[in-house]
């Protein structure tokens, strides 16, 4: 379960960038 949360977290840090991107 914790793998699960891990990948979960690290894909988040992943996609933020990219709507930032996509906002400005």
């Amino acid at each position: 379960m914790s793998t699960f949360l891990h990948v979960l977290s690290s894909g988040v840090l992943l996609l933020l960038p990219l709507c930032c991107r996509k906002r400005f």
